[in-house]
C-alpha cells in the first residue's frame, strides 16, 4: 500500500504514479491536525512517499509511525522526493524501523525537477 500526505499535491502525484506502476492501492493521510487512525493490512508492505524539502526526515517518519498502524515485522519501503544523497538516509531509516520492530526493505530517491 502506498501511503502519502494528502496536503501536498506533488507527493500525491508521485504516490499515485508509483501505485499505478506497482499495481497497489493508495492511502492519503489526513493533515497533521486531524486524527489518523489508519492502518496498512498486515499482509502488505507499506511504501511511504515523503518530501524532504525543508524538513527533518527523522521527525517526519516518527510522525508517520504515530499516525499509521503497522504490525511488528511488517515491511516498510520509502520513496523520498528531493535531492539528497541516499546512503545516510537509508541508514537512518533502517535504524528508525529497527527501533519499531519493522522490516526496512529499501529506499528510492526521486529527484524533483528545478523550478525556474
Amino acid at each position: 500500500m502506498i501511503v502519502y500526505s494528502s496536503g501536498n499535491k506533488g507527493i500525491a502525484y508521485f504516490a499515485k504514479r508509483i501505485a499505478s506502476r506497482r499495481g497497489e492501492a493508495t492511502l492519503a493521510l489526513p493533515e497533521k491536525e486531524e486524527a489518523a487512525g489508519v492502518s496498512v493490512p498486515e499482509n502488505e508492505s507499506a511504501v511511504f512517499v515523503l518530501s524532504l524539502q525543508g524538513k527533518r526526515l527523522k521527525e517526519v517518519v516518527e510522525d508517520l509511525f504515530k499516525r499509521v498502524r503497522l504490525v511488528k515485522g511488517q515491511g516498510v519501503y520509502f520513496t523520498l522526493l528531493g535531492g539528497s544523497t541516499i546512503y545516510p538516509l537509508g541508514k537512518l531509516l533502517a535504524e528508525i524501523c529497527g527501533h519499531r520492530n519493522l522490516r526496512f526493505k529499501g529506499i528510492e530517491m526521486v529527484r524533483m525537477p528545478a523550478v525556474a
